[in-house]
């Protein structure tokens, strides 16, 4: 990069120098995707929690209507609460498209690790999302099942947004 040299400039010498090369231009190929426009990102926040009417369920299009803006606190919540290095991965997973493989060469570790690390992160932000709905709605667990029935079948859709804004 132009203002602090080139990025061999700052490597030390420590490490496996392949390594260093492989995670350096996968952060230059992943800050170029950055600034392209992106079509599919939604307009406002709002969108990420927009879900697809049912037109054969009235009281499901009840429960999306009536809980959407406490799922999308929650769920925001809950992914700022998420391992800085989990909501990176996540967001190279999700966003970025990024293969258990490459991600494994990327982070120098073996490919089930962050299998293992990708699902951990997921179910944390799912029991992080349900704990915090719990906590702020007067629900009974049936329904916060229902809820977390329509929020499971959303996730990647509203991960994939929340984690692109961050970019």
């Amino acid at each position: 990069d132009g203002e602090s040299g080139p990025a061999i400039a700052r490597y030390s010498g420590h490490g496996n120098l392949g390594a260093w090369v492989r995670v350096t231009a996968m952060r230059m190929a992943l800050n170029a995707t950055r600034n392209k426009p992106r079509p599919d990102r939604p307009a406002v926040d709002a969108d990420i929690f927009e879900f697809e009417p049912s037109p054969d369920d009235p009281e499901l299009d009840h429960l999306k209507h009536t809980y959407r803006d406490a799922f999308r606190q929650a769920f925001l919540d809950t992914v700022a609460r998420l391992e800085a290095a989990d909501r990176t991965l996540l967001r190279q997973s999700v966003v970025h498209g990024l293969t258990v493989r490459e991600l494994a060469r990327m982070h120098g570790v073996h490919h089930a690790t962050i299998a293992r690390r990708i699902a951990a992160a997921r179910d944390e932000l799912v029991a992080g999302t349900r704990r915090v709905l719990g906590e702020h709605l007067a629900v009974s667990p049936r329904e916060l099942d229902s809820i977390m029935m329509l929020i499971r079948s959303r996730l990647d859709v509203s991960l994939a947004r929340a984690l692109a804004q961050d970019e």
